[in-house]
């Protein structure tokens, strides 16, 4: 058997749609492997398996001495079996337990995961809110039909495309406002540098002014008393 994934526009008769893609395979001598007898040996090992399962699928052959009941092919012999497999494929294919199907669908409604909902309720909850028609639920799994896993993994990509986006704008907006925050305090110490130097010139400034009129003030001091000294000696002496 060759199996192959195909394009929706290659879909040929005899190919298996699958939910997540298209399925071909070729059918030439496909029932050939079930035509093998079941040799005696392994008759009774395993009719004689601890198993009861296994023990239960090979009973010993009948004695009634017909051809049929002596060398029954694999195939005949599972025939019911994989007729109730495909009719459990042809209604409710998926099947998911309720734990796996909330940790894997439980992002769609988040407030399933936020509260300790029951998981019955939490997958009919889910279920509900998709808009998911047809679905059953069991005791401890939920049967889906053909299409419905698909519906659900598509709405689930997309609740975290979009978780995605969020993440990736808030973590933006964070690197941003953490760049420009650190910009804004560079510039506050750039400027109280500058102030501090722009300060201490102009104290240096005025310090080196109250020098210079101090000086001033007492030359000018000194020059007027020594010509008031001169005038006083004049004045006595005439």
């Amino acid at each position: 058997m060759v199996f192959r994934l195909a394009k929706p526009e290659d879909l040929i008769p005899g190919s298996i749609s699958r939910y997540f893609d298209i399925l071909s395979f070729k059918s030439d001598q496909f029932l050939d492997k079930n035509k093998d007898y079941i040799v005696p040996e392994h008759q009774d090992l395993l009719s004689a398996s601890k198993c009861f399962c296994v023990a239960g699928l090979f009973h010993p052959p009948r004695e009634d001495g017909t051809k049929s009941s002596k060398f029954s092919s694999i195939g005949t012999r599972f025939k019911g079996v994989l007729e109730a497999i495909r009719i459990s494929c042809a209604g409710y294919p998926t099947n998911k337990s309720f734990t796996d199907f909330v940790n894997r669908f439980g992002l769609l409604v988040p407030e399933v995961l936020r509260t300790n909902h029951d998981k019955k309720d939490a997958c009919q909850k889910i279920l509900n809110n998709v808009g998911i028609p047809g679905y059953q639920i069991g005791k401890a799994k939920v049967f889906l039909r053909a299409g419905h896993m698909a519906a659900l993994d598509t709405r689930r990509a997309e609740r975290l495309d979009i978780a995605i986006v969020y993440i990736q704008r808030t973590t933006r907006s964070y690197l941003i406002r953490k760049r420009f925050l650190a910009m804004a305090n560079l510039a506050v110490a750039l400027q109280t540098l500058c102030r501090g130097k722009l300060a201490s010139k102009m104290y240096d400034d005025m310090k080196k002014r109250s020098v210079s009129l101090k000086i001033q003030t007492n030359f000018r001091r000194y020059t007027l008393r020594s010509s008031y000294i001169r005038l006083q000696h004049a004045v006595v002496l005439i």
